[in-house]
């Protein structure tokens, strides 16, 4: 979870079942280095999908971007607790991803 990331990202080829590749644009990233992304897709998660996230090889870990989840769609909210964190569907009251 990144509060800060503009967009969901991921260095992990594996985890999209398609991708659709896009003209190669570099993302800076928090410690202003500049990465390259590859592709865009969407993961399914739960039986809902997190769309859009960036395919960018080089990243050292996954983002989920806190402004997408809450912002983009208006579907989903987050509660952050001092252990963990749980995402819900507003149209259904199930954890999405705790």
């Amino acid at each position: 979870m990144d509060s800060g990331a503009s967009h969901h990202m991921s260095p992990s080829r594996e985890v999209f079942p398609s991708l659709c590749s896009t003209s190669t644009s570099s993302i800076e990233v928090g410690d202003s280095s500049h990465n390259y992304m590859k592709g865009k897709g969407d993961i399914p998660i739960l039986g809902s999908h997190i769309l859009d996230i960036l395919l960018i090889p080089n990243l050292s870990s996954k983002l989920l971007s806190i402004y997408d989840i809450c912002n983009i769609g208006g579907w989903m909210t987050i509660l952050f607790t001092i252990d963990y964190f749980d995402i819900r569907s507003l149209q259904e009251p199930q954890s999405l991803f705790a």
